[in-house]
């Protein structure tokens, strides 16, 4: 499942701001040029901008770092800007981020456009970050510690009252008045248990220096970037920062490609560590108590720490794909050492479950296609209705101006719903067969917008945090026939509703039945669903090469007021074995039709 994110603060007018943050309101960059006369317009604390309550112990004259300004490219080649960031003089290739230009980014992060941000408070060796919302992190350069109060609020973005909401910016019309699915009332939430990063730990350095503190970019990224579903990343020349690569690659690859330092190799290693401490979500499932002793186990920990970038991304491969095995965990691109032309996607990376899922997917899209009535996304047999499709995607286009056709309802889920259901009025159905036996997931916001269609124009959708216990449950609507009213006319619980599903319906197609199960409303039909109730989080190494995790934030069930992760699957009411009968559709028409 993925999270529906939109960037609250555009990639240019980040790119601004951070120039203000750091140039205290003056921008430098011609590409911000056209924006930058705002932010200008207010000073903005510097680095060097620290409330004391007490002396600083490691107050030094001659510096730790090396000062080097960079360019950071934010989501595309077109915005850029030069950013100072921090070398350790005996490492040109790990850089450091000062606190200040950390609190900056965070608060652009969160959707705030000034620049100015609040004081940065020193006590003893514990420098606290301050939202503009009044959420902290403290950073304890003695303990070596980074800790969260309140992670799902530090995460949440303006407008959002948990970062638990994996929905994003829910759509608006030009008066601000919701579009399509919107919050029916405010979500239940229950804040999680303090979130610790233990960077002493996994040997990473965090630095206190004249009252400044510093800490690694790719700490900066995996704590505080992952969790506001951004990355950044180094390729020795520039700095990246995106939610998704493919507008920047061109760029990030132009760096030489070689072997790895042993120092940047061990780094990377223990920073993934770190990593997967902070934000693996399954960790008790596997079993593991620290990413440090799991890698050690597994014998993955040698791969790791190759200064052969090849052997390096391929063991994070076998780590990602085998052992942890979990369909959400996979790698994405290679690091600027490994080469673009590097392959991460050969099936021998995959392990029991990876193996089985595609194995299983591949046969059920076989049985379809022998099908005696080619499948299509809409299909109506007798007064049978039958909605198919194998991803959940996000709008794409105005419905409201121009109701969507058939050739539309390919396009996107909305679409697809929204013509679908005119027709199952129109064409007078009486049953409703939501088919997800294909579906490998997609955008939570769609999942969301099909459970409240099933059943009758709303739902509540439930997700809790498995590494801080935090939970929380969305009351949702939606307006399917599209006249601006959220009501019982959106849905079609006055239907008999089935839902199909396979070993292979992961992620949102999972979360879909799960909902639909749980209301009693539906009969669920076929085998098994596959799981996955996490949300996929995007990250890196600290070297570049581009990976997802399971990210902490889970689908639930909730019974007796417990809250019960939906990883298992969902069971089916009426099992099916014969691949070929979910394609059978005028006799598994009958067949439902026998059903009670």
């Amino acid at each position: 499942m993925k999270k529906s994110f939109v960037l609250a603060t555009s990639a240019l007018a980040l790119v601004t701001l951070l120039a203000a943050c750091q140039n205290g309101g003056a921008s430098s960059s011609a590409a911000s040029s056209s924006a930058s006369s705002k932010a200008a317009s207010s000073n903005v604390a510097s680095s060097s901008s620290v409330s004391s309550s007490s002396n600083v112990a490691s107050s030094s004259s001659v510096s730790t770092f090396t000062k080097k300004s960079l360019a950071l490219y934010i989501a595309t080649p077109a915005n850029k800007e030069m950013v100072d960031f921090y070398f350790p003089k005996d490492n040109a290739e790990i850089p450091f981020i000062d606190t200040s230009t950390m609190l900056g980014l965070l608060d652009q992060f969160k959707g705030y456009e000034s620049p100015e941000h609040a004081p940065i408070t020193l006590k003893d060796s514990v420098l606290t970050l301050t939202l503009k919302d009044g959420q902290e992190a403290l950073l304890d350069f003695g303990a070596k510690t980074i800790s969260f109060p309140n992670a799902e609020q530090f995460f949440a973005r303006i407008g959002t009252h948990t970062s638990l909401n994996s929905f994003g910016k829910l759509t608006t019309d030009a008066s601000g008045a919701p579009t399509y699915l919107k919050e029916a009332k405010d979500p239940y939430v229950v804040a999680g248990h303090p979130m610790v990063a233990n960077l002493g730990q996994n040997e990473i350095p965090m630095i206190l220096e004249n009252g400044v503190g510093y800490i690694p970019l790719a700490t900066f990224s995996d704590v505080f970037a992952n969790g506001f579903s951004f990355q950044f990343y180094y390729n020795g020349i520039n700095v990246f920062a995106a939610n998704s690569r493919d507008p920047l690659q061109d760029l990030y690859y132009e760096a030489p490609k070689g072997a790895r330092s042993q120092a940047l190799a061990d780094f990377t290693y223990h920073e993934f560590c770190l990593n997967g401490d902070f934000n693996y979500a399954l960790k008790a499932k596997h079993g593991i108590t620290t990413f440090d002793d799991f890698l050690t186990r597994t014998g993955r920990k040698e791969g790791l720490r190759s200064t052969d970038p090849h052997v390096a991304d391929a063991t994070l491969a076998y780590v990602l794909e085998t052992d942890l095995d979990d369909n959400h965990s996979a790698v994405g691109t290679p690091s600027f050492y490994s080469g673009s032309d590097f392959d991460l996607y050969d099936s021998k990376y995959k392990g029991t479950s990876n193996t089985f899922w595609d194995q299983h997917h591949d046969a059920l899209e076989a049985a379809r296609k022998k099908a005696a009535t080619p499948i299509t996304a809409y299909q109506e047999f007798g007064t049978t209705a039958f909605v198919t499709f194998d991803d959940f995607t996000s709008c794409t286009g105005d419905y409201y101006t121009t109701f969507p056709s058939e050739a539309d309802a390919a396009k996107d889920t909305f679409a697809l719903i929204e013509y679908a259901h005119k027709k199952i009025k129109d064409d007078g159905m009486t049953s409703v067969v939501l088919d997800l036996t294909c579906n490998r997931g997609g955008a939570a916001v769609a999942a969301a917008y099909v459970s409240c269609w099933m059943l009758g124009g709303s739902a509540t959708l439930h997700f809790s945090a498995l590494l801080d216990d935090a939970k929380a449950s969305f009351p949702m609507s939606v307006d399917v026939n599209l006249d601006k009213t959220f009501d019982a006319n959106d849905g079609v619980a006055d239907k008999k509703l089935y839902c199909l599903t396979s070993l292979t319906s992961f992620s949102s197609g999972n979360l879909v039945p799960s909902v639909l199960k749980s209301s009693g409303q539906v009969t669920m039909v076929g085998e098994t669903s596959g799981g996955g109730a996490c949300v996929v989080d995007g990250t890196c190494l600290a070297d570049g090469t581009a990976f997802s995790f399971s990210g902490s934030h889970a689908v639930c069930t909730v019974k007796n007021g417990v809250y019960y992760d939906v990883d298992q699957g969902v069971l089916p009411d009426y099992p099916i074995t014969n691949l070929a009968n979910f394609y059978d559709r005028v006799n598994l028409a009958s067949y439902l039709a026998t059903l009670k």
